[in-house]
């Protein structure tokens, strides 16, 4: 994989481009984009996982040694990552665990980002009003642009190759 160099002259180049990780494909997808759009536009990516902790009375009783939310969620996102970009990640990626509600804290993390990126079920319609959706929060409350990569996308290469026109004649 061929990587952009990070130097970006309109704006903020601090803010990084944001992707929401939970180990789903439709994360995975979102990572994919987040990754794209981070090298066009010439900008860090940092991935958020977020953890909460468990109310399960059997956790309490019987916790799994060496094994936390945190520790799980972190995993979670470097599997992600290494499936994404293999065994050597780019110096301009980052992951960081958070702990909270999913939607709340990845539109806090959209305070110092220049985008937000999140993969979505696609449970539109009533569905989402009575299940609740991490994206649709994430589009409504966000405090910059927001891409919601729908579905597992269809994965594109990272090194689009210049297309030739042909000639109609």
């Amino acid at each position: 994989m061929s990587t952009l160099p990070i130097n970006n002259t309109s704006g903020d180049t601090n803010k990084p481009v944001v992707v929401g990780i939970d180990g789903s494909s439709e994360a995975q997808a979102a990572l994919h984009e987040a990754v794209v759009l981070a090298q066009a536009l010439g900008r860090r990516l940092e991935a958020v996982t977020v953890w909460q902790y468990s109310t399960s009375m059997y956790d309490a009783y019987h916790p799994e040694p060496g094994a936390s939310p945190k520790i799980r969620a972190l995993e979670t996102a470097h599997a992600a990552a290494s499936k994404e970009f293999g065994a050597h990640w780019p110096a301009w990626f980052s992951i960081r665990a958070e702990v909270g509600n999913p939607g709340e804290t990845l539109v806090e993390a959209s305070g110092n980002a220049s985008h937000l990126v999140v993969g979505s079920r696609g449970r539109g319609g009533l569905t989402s009003a009575f299940l609740g959706s991490v994206s649709l929060h994430c589009a409504s409350h966000a405090r910059c642009p927001v891409v919601v990569v729908v579905g597992s996308a269809a994965r594109l290469p990272l090194d689009l190759p210049a297309q030739k026109k042909e000639n109609p004649t």
